[in-house]
């Protein structure tokens, strides 16, 4: 049991330094507005993540967002840590089931696309 347990703290800080490297390159997006995106990622590194966006800067959270999230992701944990450092395909993992989005879609695609995740918008 003690196992299982150390083997999550990794996966979750694995998961947050993506998080934190997202928020990073987030903050020199010219789409970026004021807005929360929150992750819900299931599994090993699971959790609730709140990234709270403004213009000129992005940061990870430790709080839930005051109001309604402007974009939600929900996936297992290991699957967004993999298309956050471009492993995966965004469109493909939404397609096949492994990834959920809601929320403000325009805006998810304009920023995808700054960052590199998506070549053409949604």
């Amino acid at each position: 049991m003690a196992s299982g347990n150390q083997k999550a703290v990794p996966d979750k800080a694995r998961v947050e330094s993506a998080l934190q490297m997202l928020a990073e390159r987030l903050s020199r997006c010219r789409a970026l507005r004021k807005s929360s995106i929150v992750i819900r990622a299931s599994g090993a590194g699971g959790g609730e993540y709140c990234v709270e966006c403004a213009p000129g800067g992005a940061k990870l959270a430790n709080t839930r967002p005051t109001a309604p999230p402007t974009i939600e992701v929900t996936g297992e944990a290991r699957q967004i840590e993999a298309l956050l450092h471009g492993q995966k395909d965004p469109r493909k993992l939404f397609l096949a089931g492994g990834l959920g989005v809601r929320g403000d879609l325009r805006y998810l695609s304009d920023l995808a696309v700054e960052l590199g995740l998506l070549k053409k918008p949604l």
